[in-house]
């Protein structure tokens, strides 16, 4: 879910994920956790086409918008602390940490008319590779003796200040300076070899 900045939380929607994760336990209580994840954030074209048809006064001004589209790829390694012991179930957990962020993004394409004049723009979103913090909390249930089912939320903040959104209020790419933040929700199945 998008958190920041409120072009990012406004003109974008979550959508699920993929990823796996790794933990390497220390002791019963604490683990050094690796974790990999791909999560797409689709473009709200619906939303910023009427939005534009409004400004525009013209319905039907707006023709076609296509990409705008962000996909992250997320490399993370984070420090597991769990608050039970080991023979609880659920047996709850934090951990934080940080890695590097893959961010691509399409550009975006728009076209139609107004007032009979055909307009076809183009606007390139910069893709980048940078670092952020990430930490949040979650729970395992114990399935098997060597499988779990598992919960979890993080929060991620990526540093940049390169982070290009399009903006319909203006109709152009704007760049607000601020970092991109969004919160994911997980589950899935842990395996023990």
């Amino acid at each position: 879910m998008p958190v920041g900045p409120s072009l990012f939380q406004d003109y974008y929607q979550w959508n699920f994920n993929a990823g796996v994760d790794f933990i390497y336990h220390f002791s019963q209580m604490t683990g050094l956790h690796f974790h990999m994840t791909y999560q797409p954030y689709h473009f709200d074209d619906h939303q910023v086409k009427e939005e534009l048809e409004d400004a525009f006064g013209e319905s039907g001004s707006v023709d076609e918008i296509r990409g705008g589209s962000i996909w992250m790829s997320l490399f993370s390694m984070h420090l597991m602390q769990y608050l039970q012991s080991p023979n609880r179930s659920p047996r709850f957990y934090v951990f934080i940490g940080g890695g590097l962020a893959i961010r691509k993004t399409a550009d975006i394409e728009i076209n139609g008319s107004i007032f009979n004049y055909q307009y076809n723009r183009t606007d390139t979103l910069r893709s980048e590779t940078t670092f952020g913090l990430s930490g949040g909390a979650g729970f395992t249930i114990t399935c098997t003796e060597n499988i779990s089912l598992f919960a979890q939320g993080q929060y991620h903040h990526i540093f940049s200040e390169r982070i290009d959104f399009w903006n319909p209020g203006t109709f152009t790419v704007e760049n607000n300076k601020r970092a991109l933040s969004f919160t994911l929700f997980i589950m899935g199945l842990r395996l023990k070899i």
